[in-house]
């Protein structure tokens, strides 16, 4: 095992990196929508990649503010690269190591720092203020990446630079950069792909513009066209690759041949194949024989062995044997030295002791007596190790010698018990023979010395290395060559004549016939010899001709790139401007024209009459292309994951519309952020029944216009919304500083509903949760096959799930968490502060499990592939899931349900939403509205108004692109009725307070009053993460 990561490493490495590149690329031709599972080879992401108009638009961001931010970050880096190495080491040091922050600093935050100077400066964020962003933490990089070469800069060359009279600019532009120029390009390559790849400081600082990374992470579901867009990166790169190794490799060749023609051997070889070419037809022609190979397979098959043979042992490398013997040979060399020179130095060490000692006896002063003795007492140490060496190098000469003397008198008792057992077997004779022999080497061995012995061992396989190599490839090339003999055979040009004219002069009784015909063949023998003869001229005439037109291009290229100069002739070494600069010139047209293309196409994506703010993947991008071609405008289409993002963009940037959720609105009324919408230029309608709570008496609610008057007449308005949704939307009260009193004070004064849906348990159809759910006593609804009676259920169910070894998938949304808690617990939509503490104990005994984790948008992809048991998520988003999991497609006709691929018998989730009533409260569920609302600072109300009204027109479309629920009643019952995509889903589409009148559903509320609870929800959730993390 160890053998094999020690040759694979390298492989297993690749491999890492590789692999997820190419499963990319294969999955980028994935038919089916989900990327998890391969359904089929199609080019339809690559279209739906090209008519994604936010995303190239936000590929054109980030290409333009990478070169943009590159451009100018490697400019000061160089410079400050330059300069700081124009000071003192102290003064660098510290300077570097300032500019190196932003390297080890987080992301977050630098981002967070940026974005906070950028708003005490009082800067809009936008282009400028990401821009500025990119070129903060890529000069360093240029900087580290710079300093190092310009660190090998040799001062001489400078300095000679300034006393050839180079001024500063010259000796910056002609030396140093030409020298800096492989750092510079790497630098630029590492400053690009950073700024490309950049996201959290792109989140921070880029205000209206959204780049590559943003774009992505804020999609709510990653789709299958990303890897599309990856694979198109991959080919950019590769193929940018592929050029640039093609033009170093071309510029490497042109230097080799300019190197070839300056040494005379340009084309050498092939001249050389054509002169051997002449010598055989030279001798061809001479001799009038040509030489002609065996067509034996045997005597083929014996040269092509030979030749394989020969070329394995020409390529045979013994130079490691070779090295490794040298080597050993020179450590016994030394060793052997080395006793001897220990014997001498120890002689040395004694005469010298002896001195020492006498002069230690005469009557110097103490201070010279201190340094006698402190030198007898380092020598006696010496004395002491040689001594040591050498008492070991005579014990193992005395052993040496005594084995010498018992295999002496072994050898005599061998002799003399054969001498007195003869005459003895042939067999035991030479048994005898080998134990004397065998002894006696050993012997012989001693007597030498055993280092001496390991010397001369070494020395004769060297010499067999050496010899050994060369003795094969000659009695190799020796047979090549008696071989060659049998296999090629000089035969006339004439040969076939030659044999019949043979054959009939040997004829005894010619017959005047013979005679006539041995005319006619020597006659023939002329003309066909002729004719071979006149052949073979031509091909020397050929190959003269190749030769001469090769040394005539070789002679022009030589005048080319050396010119002959004419005695006394001025010879100039400046070339023209245009001659000397062409290549930097055509390289900046082509980076000056593509950069202006470049920012032509940011410009016209960035003169925009109308910002939308919009969840990720919350709409078909054609329906943007649709709009702004129906109204000759320009959208800026932008993606956020989450309202607290959305609320947090707000602070750098103003949105015209946005689609924030209930609480959200009323966040945002609350700091008086929206606008009231008028209903009056909003195509929708919508009303439902309100009964007076202790009373029987019953009022139909309506929407308001601007100046309070209701809108109880549906007119000539197309579309209506739920009843239930509205009435739900009621129950969201605005903190708004609006002094007119006559509005409704909810969220329909300010928000109009764009999805809606609800929070519900599901389960996986295996044998395993259908008997947990037996034992739970969980019931389905009458009629229903896979729908669960609420009154059966309990939020209860997931820490049931999660203590009886289930796989459970919760939503990992901090409120929709402690929502379920509050509801089993209080039957509340959220706890109250003095109930926080015990709903945080309860979380723990659920959240903390092993077999429960919390997901984000890849809850769906899990519960698709049916790895779950048990999960907690949005109607939508399980319907999407049960989509995928049966192999139903995206719908591209009305009239088609399933794509080919759906599978026949198909396996639905169950599904439920919790509504157990206990002794003093019954569950409920949260349901969700996310909601068009129109921002108080506008570039344009009509346009904004014509946006909402275009988003209702299309609501059947969103919906069935989307998969959440409509808010409109028409789209719902087109949708979810006879021959509707969701048919089959009714239940589950269908928000449970649409169906049941019994049902409880809340939304999350917001209040001023409430703004510490929500931050403690908050903290006690991230608390709980980190405890499971």
């Amino acid at each position: 095992m160890k053998r094999f990561f020690k040759t694979s490493y390298f492989a297993i490495i690749m491999a890492f990196i590789y692999v997820p590149i190419i499963i990319m690329i294969i999955y980028s031709f994935n038919s089916g929508k989900t990327i998890s599972q391969f359904e089929g080879w199609s080019l339809k992401w690559y279209a739906e990649f090209f008519k994604n108009s936010p995303f190239i638009k936000s590929i054109i961001t980030s290409l333009f503010v990478a070169i943009v931010s590159t451009t100018v970050s490697v400019i000061i880096g160089t410079l400050a690269a330059i300069g700081l190495s124009r000071v003192n080491r102290t003064t660098r040091n510290a300077w570097f190591s300032i500019a190196n922050i932003p390297l080890v600093n987080a992301d977050v935050i630098t981002a967070v720092s940026l974005m906070v100077v950028f708003i005490i400066a009082g800067l809009k964020f936008g282009i400028m203020t990401l821009i500025a962003a990119h070129i903060s933490f890529n000069v360093p990089y240029v900087l580290i990446t710079v300093m190092p070469r310009l660190r090998k800069i040799d001062p001489n060359v400078i300095d000679a630079s300034y006393d050839l009279g180079s001024s500063s600019t010259q000796t910056m532009f002609k030396i140093v950069l030409p020298i800096l120029r492989p750092a510079i390009i790497a630098a630029t390559a590492i400053a690009f792909a950073m700024s490309f790849d950049d996201f959290i400081i792109s989140y921070f600082t880029g205000g209206d513009q959204t780049n590559v990374s943003t774009f992505i992470y804020t999609a709510k579901k990653i789709q299958p066209y990303i890897n599309a867009f990856g694979t198109i990166l991959v080919g950019v790169i590769v193929l940018s690759i592929l050029v640039w190794n093609t033009i170093s490799f071309t510029k490497s060749r042109n230097d080799e041949i300019k190197n070839q023609i300056k040494e005379g051997y340009y084309k050498s070889k092939q001249i050389d194949d054509l002169n051997h070419k002449l010598t055989i037809l030279y001798h061809q022609l001479s001799s009038n024989q040509i030489v002609k190979k065996s067509l034996k397979p045997s005597l083929r098959m014996k040269a092509t062995l030979l030749k394989i043979q020969i070329r394995i042992l020409e390529n045979k490398n013994y130079n490691a044997k070779i090295s490794k013997l040298e080597w050993k040979k020179e450590l016994i060399s030394n060793e052997i030295k080395y006793e001897k020179r220990l014997f001498i130095a120890y002689e040395k060490s004694q005469t010298k002791m002896k001195l020492l000692e006498q002069q230690l006896l005469k009557n110097y002063k103490s201070h010279r007596k201190v340094r006698f003795q402190n030198a007898i007492i380092k020598l006696s140490k010496r004395i002491k190790k040689y001594e040591s060496e050498i008492e070991w190098i005579n014990e193992r000469n005395q052993s040496d010698s005594d084995w010498i003397k018992e295999l002496d008198a072994e050898i005599l008792e061998l002799q003399a018990e054969w001498n007195r057992e003869s005459p003895l077997s042939k067999k035991d004779n030479l048994a005898y023979k080998k134990k004397i022999k065998k002894l006696q080497t050993k012997r012989d061995e001693l007597k030498e010395g055993r280092n001496q012995l390991k010397l001369r061992l070494v020395l004769e396989k060297l010499k067999d290395v050496q010899s050994r190599s060369q003795e094969q490839l000659q009695e190799l090339v020796e047979k090549q060559r008696d071989l060659s003999k049998v296999l090629f055979s000089k035969i006339s040009l004439t040969a076939k004549i030659d044999k019949k004219i043979e054959t009939l002069e040997t004829k005894e009784n010619k017959t005047e016939n013979d005679f006539q015909i041995l005319s006619e063949l020597k006659q023939e023998r002329i003309e066909t010899l002729e004719l071979k003869r006149q052949v073979i001229r031509e091909k020397i005439i050929t190959a003269e001709n190749k030769i001469e037109e090769i040394q005539i291009k070789t002679d022009a290229k030589r005048e080319k790139l050396f010119p002959a100069i004419e005695d006394n002739a001025v010879v100039s070494h400046n070339k023209g401007f245009f001659k000397r600069s062409w290549k930097t010139l055509l390289a900046f047209t082509l980076f000056a024209s593509s950069f202006t293309l470049l920012t032509v196409a940011y410009v016209r994506n960035n003169i925009y009459d109308l910002v939308i703010g919009n969840w990720g993947s919350y709409i078909n991008p054609e329906f943007i292309s649709e709009f702004e071609k129906k109204y000759e405008v320009k959208v800026n289409y932008q993606q956020f994951d989450s309202n607290e993002s959305l609320y947090n963009k707000l602070y750098t940037f103003n949105y015209d519309v946005m689609v924030p959720s209930d609480y959200m609105v009323q966040k945002l009324v609350a700091e008086d952020k929206l606008q009231n919408i008028d209903y009056n230029k909003v195509n929708i309608y919508g009303e439902f029944e309100e009964t007076t709570p202790g009373s029987q008496i019953t009022t139909t609610r309506y929407f308001k216009d601007l100046e309070g008057n209701e809108i109880t007449s549906k007119g000539d308005r197309d579309y209506t919304v739920n009843a239930d949704l509205m009435k739900l939307m009621f129950q969201s009260p605005t903190e708004d500083e609006n002094e007119g009193k006559h509005l409704n004070h909810n969220i329909t004064d300010y928000a109009i509903p764009y999805f809606w849906g609800d929070l519900v348990v599901v389960a996986n159809p295996n044998d395993k949760v259908i008997k947990f759910l037996e034992d739970q006593n969980v019931e389905f609804a009458e009629n229903q096959q896979y729908q669960i009676d609420s009154s059966t259920l309990s939020w209860d169910i997931f820490w049931k799930a999660a203590q009886a070894g289930l796989n459970v998938r919760l939503n990992e949304d901090a409120k929709n968490i402690f929502a379920i808690a509050s509801e089993k617990m209080f039957g509340t939509i959220q706890p109250n502060l003095s109930q926080l503490d015990e709903t945080v104990a309860e979380l723990k005994k659920l959240i903390l499990r092993p077999n429960v984790s919390l997901l984000g948008d890849n809850l769906i992809e899990k519960v698709a592939l049916g790895d779950f048991d048990l999960a907690l998520m949005y109607n939508g988003d399980a319907i999407y899931a049960n989509q995928i999991y049966n192999g139903e497609a995206e719908l591209e006709d009305e009239d088609d349900l399933f794509a080919k691929n759906a599978k026949l018998d198909k396996n639905f989730f169950f599904y439920g939403r919790p509504g157990m009533q206990h002794e003093n409260f019954k569950e409920g569920t949260n349901v969700f509205s996310d909601n068009l609302v129109i921002n108080k600072v506008n570039r344009n109300l009509d346009l904004s108004y014509k946006w909402i009204n275009f988003m209702l027109y299309k609501s059947t479309e969103l919906t069935e692109y989307v998969g959440i629920t409509s808010p409109i009643q028409e789209a719902m019952d087109e949708v979810s009725g006879e021959g509707g995509v969701f048919k089959n889903y009714f239940n589950l589409y269908i928000p449970q307070i649409s169906q049941d009148p019994n049902a409880r559903g809340s939304a999350f509320q917001y209040s001023k009053k409430d703004e510490i609870l929500n931050n403690k929800i908050i903290d006690a959730f991230n608390s709980l993460i980190a405890g499971k993390n």
